[in-house]
């Protein structure tokens, strides 16, 4: 286990392998969302990890360099992750909350 992973919570695993690690900052705010939505996003990102193992990239896929930072949004909540095939794991760096706005 390298520096970086002992820094991260793992959230979950997919039937396939992949790990679902969470960093501390990203957990703090992950843990204020309800449940029934935290075990909705905790689903489709472990949905997004099967895919990338039926459907790996192509190496070049990815500019050099750059881990393949991703974003999946949800109603007012928006998580940045990026996901490494090599290692099958799928990291939430990042949770934000966006005020919801009166219509």
């Amino acid at each position: 286990m390298d520096v970086q992973s002992a820094r991260r919570w793992v959230w979950a695993r997919s039937p396939s392998g992949y790990r679902l690690e969470v960093t501390p900052a990203a957990l703090m705010t992950l843990l204020m969302i309800p449940d029934d939505l935290q075990l909705q996003l905790q689903q489709m990102l472990l949905d997004i990890a099967e895919i990338a193992e039926r459907h790996p990239q192509q190496p070049q896929a990815w500019p050099s360099g750059t881990p393949g930072q991703l974003q999946l949004s949800l109603n007012h909540i928006s998580i940045r992750y990026s996901l490494d095939e090599i290692e099958k794991v799928l990291a939430v760096e990042h949770v934000v909350m966006h005020e919801e706005r009166a219509g």
